[in-house]
């Protein structure tokens, strides 16, 4: 009898498990949102912009992207998620008890993470179990199914614009243009760092900065090409808001220094060069990835609007990148100076043409 008592005792427990192991299954994508409205995460923020400044975004959610390799429960309660990342990394972080469901997933799914800086750990160990916590977890496909319905115009990183249709566009999304034949012929390299939708609008910046700069040869425009778009995805900015200001800052000449000391196509000063932790600035690779990092932290300073960016949002963080945020804040928009007013003008004039403006 007690054995009976005990078997239907397991049963039962068991059926509970079973029960609420289904229900956090079928609403993963549910909860998930729910936690990021609740947390009030930034949608901008990257890893790389929180590992640079780990004091100024401690606990501060934000949102990385990668493939499940491994799921562990811990004796105390709580689950080890680890995850490849697109830049190869691997990370492993402590996440809540909800977050086992995940023990049974097959490793090489696409996961999307609402992770944070954990405040006590060492910033210089970011990686380590104990340096980014785990808030919630969700299938990247099942969540991209939702987000492209609600938000279908949601990311302007890549699509064509509607506003007209003249030759110096470019698409920054490809949505309504046809892969293109040769995509299937594209480099290692390209296949490898790009993203298929990146891939598919690949070609038109490829010849666009070769018009621009005829001199460089193909192994540098395909650095160039490459690093532009792939920075700007992982950063969230739009790939033409940069080529505009790499016009404007060397016209698309990685050994260009100014008379200031700036070095390379995006003109990075040595202290921004150095904060940063650029081994060498005039590297195309290096440059754009730094310039993007720095744009990306100039829009987030002066943010107008949760999603999205506003005019004056794109102004500011231009005029910022030029002056300097201080100089923007203290004149509240563009600073007085000659050589800045005309940056800002050229680098607006010069982005306005390519999303097609057709004024």
């Amino acid at each position: 009898m007690r054995n009976q008592r005990r078997l239907l005792a397991a049963i039962a427990t068991l059926t509970l498990l079973i029960g609420l192991d289904a229900a956090a299954t079928g609403s993963t994508v549910e909860s998930y949102l729910k936690i990021r409205k609740q947390d009030h995460y930034n949608p901008y923020l990257t890893i790389e912009r929180a590992e640079s400044d780990a004091g100024r975004f401690a606990n501060t959610p934000f949102e990385i992207t990668g493939t499940l390799t491994g799921c562990v429960q811990q004796q105390n309660g709580t689950t080890l998620i680890m995850i490849t990342l697109p830049d190869k990394r691997t990370l492993t972080m402590n996440a809540p008890l909800s977050e086992s469901r995940f023990l049974d997933s097959n490793t090489g799914i696409r996961m999307r993470l609402l992770v944070h800086l954990n405040i006590s750990s060492d910033p210089n160990t970011i990686g380590a179990s104990s340096g980014l916590d785990v808030l919630a977890a969700t299938y990247e496909d099942e969540l991209k199914a939702i987000e492209s319905k609600k938000h279908p115009q949601k990311s302007l990183i890549y699509t064509r614009s509607l506003a007209g249709r003249r030759t110096t566009n470019l698409p920054s999304r490809s949505e309504g243009i046809p892969i293109q034949q040769g995509s299937a012929q594209l480099s290692t390299f390209v296949r490898t760092y790009l993203t298929p939708e990146a891939q598919a609008v690949y070609p038109y910046y490829y010849a666009y900065i070769a018009h621009t700069n005829p001199h460089l040869s193909a192994a540098e425009l395909q650095s160039i090409t490459v690093s532009l778009l792939h920075f700007s995805e992982r950063f969230r900015v739009d790939p033409r808001l940069v080529v505009a200001m790499i016009i404007a800052e060397s016209d698309f000449h990685p050994n260009s220094t100014s008379y200031k000391g700036a070095m390379g196509l995006g003109q990075l000063m040595p202290f921004e060069a150095k904060a940063l932790h650029l081994t060498n600035p005039y590297d195309p690779i290096e440059n754009i990835k730094g310039m993007i990092d720095l744009l990306r932290g100039k829009l987030d300073i002066f943010r107008e609007m949760p999603h999205g960016y506003t005019w004056g949002q794109v102004i500011k963080a231009v005029a910022a990148y030029n002056a300097g945020a201080g100089a923007v804040k203290k004149y509240g928009g563009i600073p007085p100076y000659k050589e800045t007013e005309g940056y800002v003008r050229r680098v607006v004039s010069i982005y306005l043409k390519l999303i097609g403006y057709s004024k």
